[in-house]
């Protein structure tokens, strides 16, 4: 397997998933680093066109491991977001307010909003039911918030 390769074609993907779990840039790319070495290190067999599927799961369980650990006990930094949010327009706003997402609605809008995987597919990465997996959306978007409603998300 080529890693470099799977490296170039899907870390930018696998560091944005990070970082939108964990709301900390230097904590999601460390997780996103070690989701490429641990998969390179076990020599993870990868259906053919199913790699981004298999690292994004890896990903979102990596970062699943870090809210359990004794290092991930303090809320993030959302001055982290605000400055990678820094130009204001609504999808900026759009992005805040999913950060603010409690983490288990915020896993299946980031999978299947931003990363465009079907409802099923996301499902099947957070390892819940898709029945699941919609409540979960549907809960997110139907939260108060200014931005979500005027994106239309």
């Amino acid at each position: 397997m080529d890693w470099e390769a799977l490296y170039r074609s899907f870390a930018g993907d696998v560091l944005r998933v990070c970082y939108l779990l964990t709301r900390n840039r230097a904590l999601a790319e460390d997780v996103c680093h070690e989701v490429f070495v641990r998969c390179m290190a076990r020599n993870a067999r990868m259906a053919p066109g199913k790699e981004k599927a298999y690292l994004m799961k890896a990903a979102v369980n990596r970062c699943r491991d870090e809210f359990r650990s004794a290092r991930h006990k303090t809320r993030a930094d959302l001055r982290e977001a605000e400055h990678m949010a820094r130009a204001g327009d609504r999808m900026n706003d759009v992005l805040r307010e999913v950060l603010e997402l409690p983490e288990d609605l915020r896993a299946v809008v980031v999978l299947h909003d931003y990363q465009g995987f079907t409802l099923a597919e996301a499902a099947d990465m957070l390892r819940i039911p898709p029945g699941t997996a919609a409540t979960r959306l549907s809960r997110a978007r139907e939260r108060p918030r200014s931005a979500l409603k005027e994106y239309g998300a």
